[in-house]
């Protein structure tokens, strides 16, 4: 699987970019799953750096707003820390209002998420979880593949990792109780 990509080309248009090929419109399918379409959504971008965009999604017709941040992080644990420093100044900014968080945090939360190679809890592993903790957000209910990544996938001690996923904080579920994501097959 390749890694994830973000790419920006305005403020009101985010997209992830799967194999280096972005779609040409809004009306193309995104095989990562960021697109939307503009008439039933309004996307403001609130703020980006290296490792996260922070967005505004708003609902045509009304109804409630979110906000989320689309995360591609650093494989390197210590440049992490940068990206967990900016989503706790985020979340207070925002206070209680939705938030959604989504994409690839790049590490494990548990020894729960990988499938052979070796079970140690790593300190980003455990650096992860208490930013989640903080943060007070947790998955959003998924279906489809359970692991989103593939370590040597063609050798005896292949890895299967769940690097990808969709998060909210409390007011998010509430406000979208149904809310759920699906990873197909055709991911890998």
């Amino acid at each position: 699987m390749e890694d994830t990509k973000v790419e920006s080309d305005s403020a009101s248009m985010i997209r992830f970019v799967k194999d280096g090929a972005a779609p040409r419109s809004h009306d193309e399918s995104i095989r990562s799953g960021g697109g939307w379409n503009p008439s039933v959504l309004k996307v403001s971008l609130k703020g980006m750096t290296d490792q996260v965009i922070h967005a505004l999604v708003e609902m045509i017709n009304g109804g409630h707003a979110f906000h989320c941040s689309f995360i591609y992080a650093t494989n390197n644990y210590l440049e992490r820390r940068d990206l967990w420093a900016e989503l706790g100044r985020f979340k207070s900014g925002i206070g209680d209002t939705s938030w959604m968080l989504l994409g690839d945090f790049n590490v494990t939360l548990s020894s729960d998420d990988s499938l052979g190679g070796l079970s140690t809890i790593t300190r980003g592993m455990m650096e992860f979880r208490n930013c989640m903790e903080e943060l007070e957000i947790e998955d959003v209910n998924s279906r489809g593949i359970f692991f989103t990544w593939i370590g040597k996938p063609h050798e005896d001690n292949g890895v299967l990792k769940k690097l990808d996923r969709v998060m909210g904080n409390s007011s998010l579920l509430a406000n979208f109780p149904s809310c759920e994501y699906n990873i197909p097959p055709s991911w890998y």
